[in-house]
């Protein structure tokens, strides 16, 4: 204890002190410490349903009570859509499958996904890139955020193998100081990459960005998105929860 006192406790970001503001606010709470204590205690590994068929189990009903409680469309339901959400241990991660899903779907929609004698791996194997019979690598494949945005939008594209990434402008609004994506420049960006054979494939946008809490314009962006068949990712992690309120879930359709 000692130890921990003197030597580690220093070097800490006190991230649940009361006043620590600067990401998140405070997250502890009694029922989250038991919580935790419990989880520890069975530790239960909950990589599929076989090997813990009540986590997997709980899973899927704490998603369907967060559906609800957000009141998300019908086809964000395990029990009455095409499948719910899924919990994820870190921002970071929870964006990586958001990119991955996204990326599957560009890739099974232009074909890419059909691999030939002659056609590389579509997986960014740059040894390949330009033989006869490939049509697309990774090298291709644009993703889009705000200079806003959490780091965790460039460490997923990093990780997944997109090298190209747009950092859209944003502006400032004057009354509200909030700092919205500028449409115009995404618009340009878009333009461009399709100009030079690039595929825009992703964009995440903001609904309370953690350095400055800075909401993106989310029907103009959706709609750019819906005009280039881009994937529209919205992260909330800072301000989503007020869809908990009727009276505000507007700011987020």
């Amino acid at each position: 204890m000692h130890d921990l006192r003197h030597c580690v406790l220093p070097g800490f970001t006190h991230w649940q002190h009361p006043y620590f503001f600067g990401f998140f606010p405070s997250m502890v709470s009694p029922p989250a410490l038991l919580g935790d204590l419990m989880a520890n205690a069975f530790n239960q590994p909950g990589f599929n349903w076989v090997c813990s068929p009540v986590a997997s189990e709980m899973e899927v009903l704490v998603m369907e009570w967060l559906r609800e409680a957000f009141d998300l469309p019908q086809n964000f339901s395990w029990r009455h859509g095409g499948g719910g959400g899924v919990i994820q241990p870190s921002a970071t991660e929870a964006m990586i499958v958001a990119m991955l899903a996204a990326r599957n779907r560009v890739l099974e929609k232009e074909k890419l996904l059909e691999r030939t004698d002659k056609s590389p791996a579509i997986y960014g194997d740059a040894a390949g890139a330009g033989t006869s019979g490939s049509r697309v690598d990774l090298q291709r494949l644009v993703v889009y955020y705000s200079d806003q945005s959490h780091f965790c939008v460039e460490k997923a594209a990093r990780v997944l193998g997109i090298n190209h990434l747009r950092k859209v402008a944003s502006t400032v609004e004057p009354v509200t100081g909030n700092l919205p994506m500028c449409s115009a420049e995404l618009r340009n960006h878009l333009e461009r990459d399709r100009a030079h054979g690039l595929i825009p494939f992703f964009l995440s946008a903001n609904f309370g960005a953690t350095g400055t809490g800075a909401v993106d314009r989310l029907d103009e962006v959706a709609e750019i998105c819906s005009q280039n068949s881009v994937w529209f990712n919205v992260d909330a992690a800072y301000a989503g929860v007020v869809a908990l309120c009727p009276e505000l879930r507007p700011m987020l359709r």
